[in-house]
């Protein structure tokens, strides 16, 4: 059966609701086992576990997960756990065995990790569950393995729909995070302010990440690790908003400052680097932009590897940047190289992937191909009208392109293709 605690939640969740709670009004979080629940009592229906008599939860805004016990099974496996963490199995196979029972197919059942994407994008699709995931795992936790975290990424990374961030702030040993609540509360406000920017209201993020930043020079020092990545975020608000001065001035400073930290923190650097492009980029400054998403690319490539999204992203950046500066002719190559690669780590429908085939026509159009920007836009607005659906922005989006690039065929060919 499933364990009373769930339904505990479930129930708790219920009179939070009588008592006025609301879609979006609140960040779930939770730690260990309660990361575990956070997203059982969210990700799956109440039916899924036998309780059907209760309704689903109220949607929070995001999820944010912290050294979470995500694939339940894997913990019972030494070769689950790692050589790390091996000498924990025992203590697991007691513990899953107390709470689910000696039958290991129900811990498949509810371990986060196992969930069928599809049904994650349908719940999101229907309302239910929220569109904004964060994922934080401390590398010195003595509990619970890094690939943990691992396997519920790979799993999420095929939700359509899903914002799936990582995060990059938990450090110690397992009960730190929760213990250090003052860094805990100012996570919640940043992905807050994440999932309003996400939603379009990036005016209402922009005091939040402003008063994250204060909190964080306070509390972890102005070159801290943390500190500097809250300052990337309210670089971003500011270029997304189109202050593009004030984008340029944060992150130069963050930048300057990222690299002096230690070679291990050399992912905050790349992080620095490639955002400071992008406003280079966006306020027209290439010849900034390009040598800046040169070095993020390089360094992606052997922090991450060619086919981690982040690597896709920071090549997607640079041609595209190469397209902008009149050389789209070196970056049809890129575009190609990244379509392929998104299908082999994504998937050939994730909307990463898709968006990755609506660049490399756009790069036709641009390099003067447009009959074959048209014929890869065509077929990018059919899938994205298939997986996406006809109103999304995505879908929208394709369309205005392909309309664009139809008009400037000859008319003979418009007329051909109907």
């Amino acid at each position: 059966m499933l364990p009373q605690h769930l339904s505990d939640v479930l129930h708790g969740f219920a009179l939070l609701r009588a008592l006025g709670l609301t879609d979006d009004s609140y960040i779930l979080s939770g730690h260990s086992c309660g990361a575990c629940m956070a997203f059982q009592a969210v990700l799956r229906s109440p039916a899924h576990y036998g309780l059907e008599y209760l309704d689903d939860a109220p949607r929070p805004a995001a999820i944010l997960g912290l050294n979470g016990l995500y694939n339940l099974p894997a913990l019972a496996l030494a070769e689950g756990l790692g050589a790390s963490h091996a000498h924990e199995r025992d203590d697991y196979q007691m513990f899953l065995s107390n709470a689910f029972g000696a039958d290991q197919r129900r811990w498949s059942a509810v371990s986060p990790a196992q969930f069928d994407p599809a049904h994650i994008t349908e719940r999101i699709r229907q309302g239910r569950a929220p569109k904004l995931i964060v994922l934080d795992q401390s590398a010195e936790d003595q509990l619970v393995p890094m690939n943990q975290k691992e396997r519920f990424q790979a799993g999420l990374s095929k939700v359509h729909g899903l914002r799936l961030v990582e995060g990059n702030r938990c450090t110690g040993k397992h009960a730190a995070a929760w213990e250090e609540g003052r860094m805990t509360a100012i996570d919640c406000r940043v992905n807050l302010a994440s999932a309003l920017s996400a939603a379009g209201e990036s005016r209402r993020a922009l005091p939040l990440l402003e008063r994250t930043v204060a909190d964080a020079e306070r509390v972890f020092g102005s070159e801290h690790r943390t500190t500097l990545l809250y300052r990337i975020s309210l670089g971003n608000v500011h270029a997304v908003l189109g202050n593009y001065p004030s984008a340029r001035s944060l992150l130069e400073r963050t930048a300057a400052d990222a690299e002096r930290l230690p070679g291990p923190e050399v992912r905050v650097t790349l992080a620095a680097w490639n955002n400071l492009a992008t406003v280079h980029r966006l306020s027209g400054d290439l010849d900034r932009a390009i040598p800046l998403l040169e070095r993020g690319l390089a360094g992606m490539e052997l922090l991450r590897g060619a086919r981690h999204p982040s690597t896709l992203i920071c090549r997607t950046n640079l041609a595209r940047a190469r397209t902008q500066a009149g050389n789209a002719d070196r970056a049809i190559p890129m575009h190609e190289q990244t379509v392929a690669d998104a299908v082999q780590s994504l998937g050939p429908d994730h909307p990463t992937t898709l968006g990755c085939r609506v660049n490399l026509a756009l790069a036709y159009e641009a390099a003067g191909d447009v009959q074959r920007a048209v014929s890869l836009l065509t077929r990018a607005l059919a899938d994205r009208k298939r997986i996406l659906g006809t109103d999304h922005p995505d879908t929208r989006e394709t369309r205005d392109h392909l309309a664009r690039a139809r008009s400037k065929l000859p008319f003979w060919q418009r007329w051909l293709l109907g």
